[in-house]
């Protein structure tokens, strides 16, 4: 999902430029496609919030699922953080342990 929205916002900035640029060959097909630059702009900033959102919701979820080790309740024993047990007494790992 990343790499599409990505992929549409730099096609937002190179097709107008690659337009542009060949305008004299193509002026008819510049006329016809009507860039508005407000409509680029809007596209580009809906697209630049959208990717920040996903990365910002990605990191989230990396940093709610690796707390870290975690220290078991009953014989209090440092566990890794992939540990659904407790390496020593095989307790299972108590929600939010830390």
């Amino acid at each position: 999902m990343m790499l599409v929205l990505q992929t549409l916002r730099l096609a937002l900035i190179v097709a107008p430029a690659v337009i542009w640029v060949m305008r004299n060959r193509w002026t008819d097909l510049f006329v016809y496609l009507q860039l508005n630059v407000l409509w680029l702009v809007l596209g580009y900033v809906a697209l630049t919030v959208s990717i920040r959102i996903l990365e910002r919701r990605r990191r989230a979820r990396s940093q709610a699922t690796s707390e870290g080790p975690w220290t078991c309740e009953v014989c209090e024993t440092e566990n890794p953080d992939q540990a659904a047990r407790c390496t020593r007494c095989t307790v299972p790992r108590p929600q939010g342990a830390s």
